[in-house]
């Protein structure tokens, strides 16, 4: 191979210079410190929250989200009024080992584990699959996640955002490999179905599953499993007792738009909640996640041949702006600084082509800028006013999806050869 033919070097532009990198990595490893000690307090010590009688399951401070989805699951399998129970059967059935099967106390730590288990994966991952050759920007890149404002909600609440983000990315990387095999797609049809425990993040992620491997197996098997869990929970439903009793909450009348006026209003930077405040409700709420999903699934179908990293971000995207999602729910953009960051590094598979054009230059550098931009979105102090995080993370949200379409189209797809696609994850990214 001549030297014009070498893949360009994965080190940083001259631009950004060791100074700047030190400043960025002290400034995120006090960000992370901070915020992981405030996102764990909240979930093991703060007092917990109770059940509410009026509006929300439960109300309180301490791990809120965990102890909703725990009574939740309890009145499932006890066979009670379903009214407040936002997530499908097969949600409970995957929770109740973890949160629902033992004491409070119990379920606040077991959760803690599951969190850092999966926070951990995604810092390590995050790190490895960057591209960049320098160590302070593979740290850099690492230390994001634990210093999102986003982790410390998720974290705090005891949401389900973290995991699922690691076992989608997971399943998404599982399929990469080639040649893959059986137990690939099986693995990751599994992971799949394990992240299908929150269908609002994952749906966008299930188009990857179907095009990727160009085999109907690994979503088939995914479907299966799933159907499975949920006929589980059906049958076990009313015959699994609480471990402790519960207080059935009482009926409260709601209006034709409960939905819309007091659960999408809530959320924020994403076309449901958008619809909502110009006063448009039901059943136009649900048209975005509908269009969003039919685009996307034409759009993956297109550039199932790219870099899956990308195709995982704009699946994180689409997620995030067409469905109804809160701040913690932030940490799907996580696959998007990795997107950006190997776009910026030349290790998308795309950009390594033989003398790059002018065209590709000028992507690497933007995608530096808007992996900055995208960061410091994730960042932020909490003290900013709303309006102001708001139209921050909008904005350079829907600059990273501009720029990685973009990318996306410019960039060659990889070759077939021998009726399968060579390897679509750099050596620098290994699977889980």
């Amino acid at each position: 191979m001549t030297p014009s033919a070498r893949r360009p070097g994965l080190a940083l532009p001259p631009s950004a210079t060791r100074p700047i990198l030190l400043v960025i990595v002290a400034v995120l490893l006090v960000l992370a410190g901070l915020r992981l000690r405030s996102g764990y307090d909240a979930l093991l010590f703060v007092e917990p929250a109770q059940r509410s009688g009026v509006r929300y399951i439960a109300i309180g401070r301490g791990a809120i989200d965990l102890v909703s989805r725990r009574l939740e699951t309890e009145d499932f399998f006890a066979g009670r009024r379903g009214g407040d129970r936002v997530y499908p059967p097969a949600t409970y059935a995957m929770l109740w080992p973890l949160i629902a099967s033992g004491s409070l106390e119990a379920a606040r730590w077991t959760w803690a584990a599951v969190l850092t288990v999966s926070l951990a994966w995604l810092c390590w991952i995050s790190a490895r699959a960057s591209g960049f050759r320098d160590p302070l920007a593979r740290l850099a890149m690492g230390l994001l996640p634990p210093a999102s404002l986003a982790t410390t909600l998720a974290l705090g609440t005891g949401q389900l955002t973290i995991p699922v983000v690691a076992l989608a990315t997971a399943s998404v990387l599982r399929l990469a490999r080639s040649p893959g095999t059986r137990g690939d797609e099986a693995t990751a049809a599994a992971l799949f179905t394990l992240a299908s425990v929150k269908p609002t993040l994952v749906a966008p992620v299930g188009w990857l599953l179907l095009f990727l491997p160009r085999s109907f197996v690994p979503a088939g098997i995914a479907a299966c499993l799933y159907a499975c869990v949920t006929g589980i929970a059906l049958a076990l439903r009313g015959s699994v007792a609480s471990p402790r009793p519960v207080v059935p909450r009482p009926v409260v009348p709601r209006g034709p738009l409960f939905i819309e006026e007091n659960m999408f209003a809530s959320g924020y930077a994403n076309l449901q909640n958008w619809l909502v405040h110009l006063g448009i409700g039901f059943p136009w709420v649900f048209l975005p996640p509908i269009l969003g999903l039919a685009l996307l699934g034409w759009w993956t179908w297109r550039h199932r041949d790219g870099d899956p990293w990308l195709l995982l971000a704009v699946a994180g995207l689409v997620a995030r702006f067409c469905f109804y999602h809160r701040h913690y729910d932030d940490l799907l953009v996580l696959p998007v600084l990795v997107a950006l960051a190997r776009l910026a590094s030349g290790a998308t598979s795309s950009m390594a082509v033989a003398d790059p054009s002018r065209a590709t230059g000028e992507i690497r550098q933007a995608s530096l800028w808007t992996l900055f931009a995208v960061a410091g979105s994730l960042v932020m102090p909490a003290t900013l006013p709303f309006a102001v995080r708001q139209a921050a993370a909008t904005g350079t949200w829907s600059a990273a999806l501009v720029l990685l379409v973009h990318a996306a189209a410019h960039g060659p797809p990889l070759q077939i050869r021998g009726g399968s696609l060579s390897s679509r994850v750099d050596s620098t990214s290994p699977g889980p």
